[in-house]
C-alpha cells in the first residue's frame, strides 16, 4: 500500500507580499523623480514599489498612489528634512505603507518581479527559506511622524530660500544663452505650430494639473488656447477630452489618435536639469504667446521645494523669464466671470418676447391693449 505525500504549504506570514517593480533611473541621467514616474507608470495594482528617490516630491507620489501598489519601499529617505518634500505624507494619507530608508543595496539584492513580503520595518524574500530571508530593513512611515518632520523641516525654509537664490542665479549664469534670448530651443513655426499672440496652457503632471485644468473649462472654451502637455499632462488634456497640441517629454499612457495632430518634442530636446514643465513654458514664452497659463504649479513654498535644489532654482529662473505674461491656472479661474454667448442672448430675448405675447392673449388689460392697437392699425 503506497501512501501519498503531501505537499506542505508554505506558512502564512503577516505582511504586504506582491511582485517588486524597480526604479531604474535612464542611463547617463541622474533624475530619481524621472525613474520614480516612470515606474508608477508601468506598476500594477498589488504590486511592490522599490523606488530610489531622497526627499520624495508630491506629484511622484500620487502617481504612485494611483497605482495602487501594495507598499512603497524607498531605499533612500522620503523625508530627509533637507526641506519639506511632502511625498511621504500624500503616501501615507492615502493609506498606502511606506518603507523608508532601507538602503541603496536592496536595489542590488532585488531583481524585477521577484515576489517580496514587507512586515512592519522589514523587507523579505518572499518565496526562499519559507519567506523569512531578510533581504533589507528601514523605517515604517506613519502620519504622525511624518507630520512631525514636515514641521521641523518647515523650520528650514529660510536657510533653504537663500540657497535656492543662489542656485537660481548659477542658473541663469549656466543657461544665460538659453534664458535671456532662447538660443538652442525650437522654432516651433519650421513644424506649423504658430504661439505668436495666442494664449497657451500648459499642463504639468500631476493630481493638481487635473484639477487646474478642470477649473479653468471655460477658459479654454472662451480664448481657444494652446494646449500643451508636458510629460504625463499630455494624458490629463486627452482625458479630458481636449486635443493636445504640443506634448512636451514622453508622453505616457495616451493612445495615439489623441496624439495625431499635436507636435512633440522628446526628451531629449529638453536641457539638462530643466523640467519638461519648465521647458514647455520657455517653448511658450519664446514662441510669442500673449498668454501662459500654468496648470499644476506650485503654489506654496513647500510645494516650490518639493524638489532637489536644482529643480527649484532651474522652475524659478524659468518662471523669472516669463515674467508676466506666465500666471497660474487657479487665479485664472479666480478671476473668471461666465460669457453670455449670442445663442443664448437669442435664447433669452425670445424666451421674453413669448411671454409677453402669452400674457397679451391671456390677461384682460393685454386682450383690450391688442383690441386698441388692431383698432387703429390701418388695414
Amino acid at each position: 500500500m503506497r501512501l501519498a505525500l503531501r505537499r506542505r504549504e508554505p506558512p502564512t506570514l503577516p505582511g504586504a507580499v506582491g511582485p517588486a517593480r524597480l526604479a531604474v533611473g535612464a542611463p547617463g541621467t541622474a533624475d530619481p523623480a524621472r525613474a520614480t514616474r516612470e515606474l508608477a507608470a508601468r506598476l500594477l495594482p498589488g504590486e511592490v514599489a522599490v523606488i530610489d528617490q531622497l526627499d520624495l516630491d508630491r506629484v511622484s507620489a500620487e502617481l504612485l498612489v494611483a497605482a495602487r501598489p501594495a507598499v512603497v519601499v524607498n531605499v533612500r529617505a522620503s523625508l530627509s528634512g533637507r526641506h519639506p518634500a511632502r511625498g511621504a505624507s500624500v503616501i501615507v494619507d492615502a493609506g498606502v505603507p511606506l518603507l523608508d530608508a532601507v538602503g541603496p543595496g536592496l536595489l542590488s539584492s532585488v531583481r524585477d518581479g521577484q515576489r517580496l513580503r514587507v512586515h512592519e520595518s522589514t523587507v523579505f524574500d518572499a518565496v526562499a527559506d519559507d519567506g523569512l530571508r531578510v533581504l533589507g530593513t528601514g523605517q515604517r512611515r506613519g502620519p504622525a511622524d511624518v507630520a512631525q518632520a514636515l514641521d521641523e523641516a518647515r523650520t528650514r525654509l529660510a536657510s533653504r530660500l537663500e540657497s535656492v537664490g543662489a542656485d537660481t542665479a548659477a542658473v541663469v549664469r549656466a543657461h544665460e544663452a538659453l534664458l535671456l534670448e532662447g538660443d538652442g530651443l525650437p522654432d516651433l513655426r519650421e513644424v506649423g505650430l504658430d504661439l505668436r499672440g495666442r494664449p497657451v496652457l500648459v499642463v504639468a503632471p500631476g493630481e493638481r494639473a487635473a484639477a487646474d485644468l478642470a477649473a479653468v473649462r471655460g477658459f479654454v472654451r472662451d480664448r481657444r488656447p494652446v494646449l500643451v502637455g508636458a510629460e504625463g499632462g499630455a494624458a490629463l488634456i486627452a482625458a479630458a477630452g481636449l486635443d493636445v497640441d504640443l506634448v512636451v517629454g514622453e508622453a505616457g499612457a495616451i493612445g495615439a489618435k489623441a496624439l495625431s495632430r499635436a507636435v512633440q518634442v522628446p526628451r531629449a530636446g529638453v536641457p539638462s536639469g530643466f523640467s519638461a514643465t519648465d521647458m514647455a513654458v520657455l517653448l511658450a514664452d519664446a514662441g510669442g504667446a500673449d498668454l501662459v497659463v500654468l496648470a499644476g504649479a506650485p503654489v506654496s513654498y513647500d510645494e516650490m521645494f518639493d524638489r532637489d535644489r536644482y529643480a527649484s532654482a532651474s522652475a524659478l529662473a524659468v518662471r523669472m523669464r516669463a515674467g508676466g505674461r506666465l500666471v497660474d491656472a487657479e487665479a485664472v479661474a479666480a478671476l473668471q466671470r461666465p460669457t453670455v454667448r449670442a445663442g443664448s442672448a437669442l435664447l433669452l430675448l425670445v424666451a421674453g418676447l413669448l411671454a409677453l405675447l402669452v400674457a397679451l392673449a391671456v390677461t384682460p388689460w393685454g386682450t383690450d391693449l391688442v383690441d386698441r392697437v388692431r383698432g387703429g392699425w390701418p388695414w
